[in-house]
């Protein structure tokens, strides 16, 4: 009979650690979880102003990129004062809620600023930013807003001393 208690006893310790190893998961995984989404939209956000700085920089315009558009007659229109001279400086989280998170996207033109050119800048990276972003897995865009995985985008794109709020 002993045995047979024995067994008993053990298998409800095994139960029980069991119980404490799920607790631990339930109580730990969902925290990560919304970390980890955060932190690949930030990934996305960088790439994403990364290739958009490369593109106007170099000032070929590629009429497959459509997501680009928006740049294009900046490239055009402004070749000289963009040509080679346009860089991503990085991005910061702003603002962080459980709903959201805004990111300020910070571009700057290498030389003397010209603000009528920055301004009409930040509204064509801006969207151009938000066009390709909609195109990356994770993102999407409902009601005009900019989401990623439930989480509310919003980019703060600075150009210079001039900058925009997307979407």
């Amino acid at each position: 009979m002993s045995a047979l208690r024995s067994r008993g006893q053990t298998a409800l310790e095994m139960l029980f650690i069991m119980a404490v190893i799920f607790m631990g998961i339930v109580v730990i995984l969902p925290p990560y979880m919304q970390n980890n989404s955060e932190v690949s939209a930030l990934a996305g956000i960088r790439s994403v102003a990364s290739d958009v700085a490369s593109y106007v920089s170099v000032g070929v315009i590629a009429e497959n990129r459509t997501e680009f558009d928006h740049l294009n007659n900046n490239i055009t229109a402004h070749y000289d004062y963009l040509s080679g001279k346009f860089v991503f400086e990085g991005l910061k989280v702003q603002e962080e809620t459980d709903e959201g998170m805004k990111v300020l996207v910070k571009f700057k033109t290498l030389g003397e600023s010209n603000s009528t050119v920055d301004a009409q800048l930040v509204s064509a990276v801006g969207e151009a930013m938000v066009e390709t972003l909609k195109e990356i897995r994770g993102f999407s865009e409902r009601d005009g807003r900019l989401y990623y995985d439930g989480i509310e985008i919003v980019l703060n794109v600075s150009v210079n001393y001039q900058w925009g709020e997307f979407p």
